[in-house]
């Protein structure tokens, strides 16, 4: 049987682990910044990127292109995370969960599959089970569909959106954590122990992580929308 220490101990191995992840974190956030100035350049400059078909203003070309960048580069820290300490820890579930947000299914989907597949290759190179992958895979499912759900409640895709609008957002990722947790419960058949220490992590994490960097990309990405000439296709 477990007690009251058991979740203590576990609220402690959590905050250790995220303290070890800290400089990681930071990475991102100058990442974030850096790459959302080369981008706005970006789509000012390039009048070619006006005229895309596959989207329909400049401001979905900045967004996608910024989120692809930084799953990419979340993958990248948490590869040389894992190697160096141990601790899987990535940010690609909340990028993946703005891309819901923001882009919707219709321009977002395929963020989802390129997410699915690093997933797939980076964790059958690890040697993790088939149904450790197969949970990951839903995981990622799950966050990008929560994501769509919360950018379907308010003006997201235009850009009309407050500060208050911007935090339930943020809680909503905490709904899409619950969720998975439970999946992975249901999944493995497994004591509710495992599932409960998963969603510790991730509560632990959403302050310290989670939160501040969805607010900031959902925040950066108002006042941004300001600044892009919307023009049809």
């Amino acid at each position: 049987m477990y007690n009251i220490n058991d979740l203590f101990e576990m609220v402690r191995y959590s905050v250790g682990a995220m303290m070890k992840c800290v400089p990681y974190v930071l990475i991102h956030f100058v990442a974030l910044i850096m790459l959302r100035g080369f981008l706005l350049r970006f789509c000012h400059d390039r009048a070619v990127l006006r005229g895309s078909l596959f989207f329909s203003f400049p401001q979905s070309v900045y967004r996608y292109s910024l989120l692809v960048l930084m799953l990419f580069l979340s993958w990248i820290v948490s590869v040389l995370l894992y190697l160096r300490v141990g601790i899987s820890f990535y940010f690609a579930g909340d990028f993946l969960f703005v891309a819901g947000v923001l882009l919707g299914w219709r321009r977002g989907w395929s963020i989802l599959l390129i997410n699915l597949l690093i997933i797939t290759l980076w964790f059958y190179y690890i040697e993790r089970s088939g149904l450790i992958i197969l949970y990951l895979i839903l995981d990622a499912v799950i966050y990008f569909m929560v994501g769509i759900f919360s950018g379907n409640q308010h003006d997201f895709m235009d850009g009309v959106y407050g500060l208050n609008d911007i935090f339930l957002v943020c809680v909503n990722k905490l709904v899409a954590a619950l969720i998975s947790a439970a999946c992975w419960v249901l999944l493995t058949q497994e004591s509710w122990f495992v599932g409960v220490n998963l969603l510790i992590f991730r509560l632990v994490g959403w302050p310290l992580a989670s939160l501040p960097m969805i607010f900031l990309v959902l925040y950066l990405m108002r006042q941004d929308a300001r600044k892009l000439v919307l023009q049809p296709a």
